[in-house]
């Protein structure tokens, strides 16, 4: 069903939603709620999304946890358009769990023109929390588009100094219309010490199509990989993508 966005272009809704972190298309912004559950003692909380159905990366030529992204999709085009996927760093989970706490990390720079820390929110009894705003430039319209996104972070496992497995949720909290839903999840799990599981679940809602949701955040899995890579490496990973 077609909906006007403001007088923009709807087909520019889904290209823009790949600077991530939650760019829209629209007006004035929304404000969407980002709380923290409690578990069954009362304890803050966080879980991943849903179950992921990415596999880990089979072992390929003697290397047991090959650096490189596994990705799924979703047949058919559903709404949220989403993606899934996991992959293996090499390096400890501190430095990862570190990388991940960066805005030049989790921002998606290709398409965001800029980008500003907004600086720490509301722990909620979490780990971390951070939130940054961006904008992102539509070349086809005279428009620039800002968003609000969080990122709050949870020790499952460990300590804050000896992580051994971390889950994040994102969520963008300031949407103007044309952006129903822009969150996502991401698992940090030691290996050992020099290797650490990745995995990460995206859901995207817009007014454009469903099928070019789960495209973006197909992208935004791998930019956000390969920029854990420049991170932790100093050069980015292969990044395969096999689906």
């Amino acid at each position: 069903m077609d909906r006007k966005m403001c007088g923009h272009a709807r087909a520019a809704v889904v290209w823009l939603s790949t600077a991530l972190g939650g760019a829209a298309v629209g007006c004035g912004p929304e404000q969407v709620a980002f709380d923290v559950e409690q578990d069954e003692d009362g304890r803050p909380t966080l879980a991943p999304l849903e179950d992921n159905t990415a596999q880990w990366p089979a072992e390929a030529d003697g290397e047991s946890h090959p650096e490189v992204l596994e990705v799924a999709t979703p047949a058919g085009a559903p709404a949220p358009g989403w993606a899934h996927a996991r992959g293996y760093l090499h390096a400890g989970i501190a430095e990862v769990w570190e990388a991940m706490r960066d805005p030049d990390v989790v921002v998606n720079k290709e398409n965001a023109v800029s980008y500003r820390l907004k600086g720490e929110c509301d722990l909620q009894g979490l780990a971390y929390c951070f939130e940054y705003e961006s904008t992102v430039d539509i070349p086809v319209a005279p428009v620039d588009l800002e968003s609000v996104t969080m990122w709050r972070h949870f020790l499952k496992e460990g300590e804050m100094e000896a992580p051994e497995e971390v889950v994040v949720v994102y969520k963008s909290t300031e949407n103007p219309p044309g952006i129903e839903l822009a969150t996502g999840s991401l698992e940090l799990i030691k290996i050992d010490e020099e290797t650490t599981g990745v995995a990460f679940i995206g859901w995207l809602d817009t007014w454009g199509s469903d099928a070019g949701n789960t495209d973006a955040m197909v992208d935004y899995a791998n930019n956000l990989f390969d920029a854990a890579c420049d991170y932790v490496h100093d050069s980015g990973c292969p990044g395969l993508v096999r689906e």
